[in-house]
């Protein structure tokens, strides 16, 4: 797991949480604070709700749309507090396990520590929010936006951002906005790596022969360092 270095910022720009039949949400105040290249850490504080009549335990997942080289995240929630390897608080037969437990109406605060290393550039970074019953769901998510030393001219202007199409999957996967990478690592939940592909152009990444399950995907640049992390669920193929 030491592979996946959640990269950071530091102007943490926050955007409300969407969630699929208001089980949970996160204020809709917008966080925006501008630090210097010397500040060692920022922390972004929001909140998560249990609208529904039901108790939940929420399962939640780190991923780097874009951000400069050498930076770090790392996320706290009401169990404690994680190191930047970690991309989740719940691996099935693994460690952690400690899901955030919410009754009906009960609250519970999510914080977003950036480090960035006394490197400068802007970036962004989303936590995404399912139960442990059903990690293929999205009840919504949080994306921050980190910048430090950095110009509003320049924080304005975000590069494009790398996606994976589609996901849930059940034999391909493609990127967009791949030309700055070199390859692709599939880790599954206990951090032990699957396969490697190579990246090409317009090219389709085969799992099909995979196990259905959430998978962990390191992008590698042209420089062998990781670009962006992020999850992809791989489901099994029902004719």
């Amino acid at each position: 797991m030491k592979q996946f270095l959640l990269l950071i910022f530091s102007v943490v720009c926050l955007s409300s949480l969407t969630a699929q039949n208001e089980l949970i949400f996160s204020h809709t105040d917008t966080v925006c604070t501008i630090a210097s290249a010397n500040d060692q850490k920022l922390e972004a504080k929001t909140f998560i709700v249990n609208k529904s009549n039901n108790p939940l335990n929420i399962q939640w997942f780190l991923t780097n749309l874009a951000q400069p080289s050498g930076w770090e995240t790392s996320v706290c929630d009401e169990n404690g507090c994680y190191p930047p390897s970690v991309l989740t608080n719940v691996i099935p037969g693994g460690n952690p396990d400690a899901p955030v437990r919410l009754m009906p109406g009960d609250s519970s605060l999510i914080y977003m520590d950036a480090f960035p290393n006394g490197s400068r550039g802007i970036g962004y970074t989303q936590i995404c929010f399912t139960t442990t019953k059903d990690t293929s769901t999205e009840l919504g998510c949080m994306t921050y936006k980190f910048a430090v030393g950095v110009t509003s001219s320049v924080e304005d202007t975000p590069a494009p951002l790398m996606e994976i199409f589609p996901n849930p999957t059940t034999d391909y996967f493609g990127l967009t906005h791949a030309n700055s990478l070199e390859e692709i690592r599939v880790y599954n939940m206990l951090g032990r790596k699957q396969r490697t592909f190579t990246v090409g152009q317009g090219k389709k990444y085969f799992v099909g022969d995979m196990p259905a399950g959430m998978y962990l995907l390191a992008f590698i640049d042209k420089d062998g360092k990781v670009a962006k992390t992020t999850r992809l669920v791989k489901r099994f193929f029902r004719p």
